[in-house]
């Protein structure tokens, strides 16, 4: 099943920290997708329908965010500015999008 994997858009297009954004594309996995969010983000991310996403801006980005297991990469506050988005499943990887995040 490799449907074509796509990111539309994120609505909002920025937003504080603690935003809850959603994020519409194609060919996203029911239950196991990973959002990508500067050098962090969150993994085993549900997806209704296979359109849409829903996803909370964090406070706190890792690189370990996106590793099981231990891992000692120190968190990164998440301050102002442009970030991108993207999302990765068993079907592949979807093109980025920009988030600003605002004071």
């Amino acid at each position: 099943a490799n449907g074509n994997l796509a990111l539309s858009y994120v609505s909002p297009q920025q937003g504080r920290v603690g935003t809850q954004v959603m994020l519409v594309g194609s060919g996203f996995s029911a239950l196991e997708n990973t959002v990508r969010f500067g050098v962090g983000g969150t993994q085993h991310v549900v997806s209704q329908n296979g359109t849409v996403i829903y996803y909370t801006i964090p406070s706190f980005v890792s690189s370990c965010d996106l590793v099981s297991g231990s891992c000692y990469s120190a968190a990164q506050q998440v301050t102002p500015g442009m970030y991108t988005i993207f999302v990765t499943s068993q079907n592949g990887t979807t093109n980025a999008v920009n988030f600003t995040v605002t004071q």
